[in-house]
Formats: structure tokens, sequence, C-alpha cells
């Protein structure tokens, strides 16, 4: 094979491997994100900034999967439920569950219909 196809090859798969890795393991870049208790814009998030919960604790339970506060996460309580649930991120995270798990549904689910 020629030497150029090879080192063009390479730069090719360097750049997926890094497209990956930024964008699909790297999680969302716009968002608001609570620091020492305050909001701070980090890119152009698509929500306005959250008027509570930074620094405050949330009992994520207690609201709605279509209020879930910014501090919580929808996912299911438990992985044998069907049901979706306003939950903490860690229990989420211990059930293996990120914070776009639940966008990823609401568009296969709105792909469906």
């Amino acid at each position: 094979m020629n030497k150029l196809v090879k080192i063009f090859l390479i730069i090719l798969v360097v750049i997926i491997v890094w497209g990956f890795m930024r964008f699909v393991i790297g999680g969302p870049e716009d968002d608001w994100i609570c620091v020492d208790s305050g909001w701070v814009k980090h890119g152009a998030p698509a929500t306005p900034k959250p008027e509570t919960g930074c620094g405050e604790e949330v009992d994520c339970e207690s609201f709605l999967v279509d209020n879930c506060p910014h501090q919580c996460v929808v996912c299911p309580p438990c992985p044998e439920c069907s049901s979706i649930v306003c939950q903490s991120e860690q229990l989420c995270q211990d059930l293996g569950i990120d914070r776009s798990w639940y966008e990823g549904i609401k568009g296969r689910l709105e792909n469906d219909l």
C-alpha cells in the first residue's frame, strides 16, 4: 500500500477516535454547572439558568419527570423497573445510567410515533 494512503488512514482513525471520545464519552458540552453554590454557564445551554438547586439538597423523587430539576436525573428506580422517575444523579449512576439516557429514550419514542 502506498505510504501516503497509510498516513491518511492513520490520521482518519485518530480523528474518528477523538470524535468518539469527545462527543460520545465526553458528555454534554452546553450545560449549567454548579460551582461554589452558583450556576456557571458552560457553552450555550438550551435551557435557562436554573433558579434553585445549586448547592442545595433536593428530594428528587418529589418531582415529576417533566419537572425534574437540573441536579436530578430521569431514570428507572431499579434495573428491573419499566417506569421512569426523577431520581438523584448518584442513584442513576449506580444503575449505570447517565444524564443523557432519558433524552435518548424520548428521541426514540418520538421517532416511533
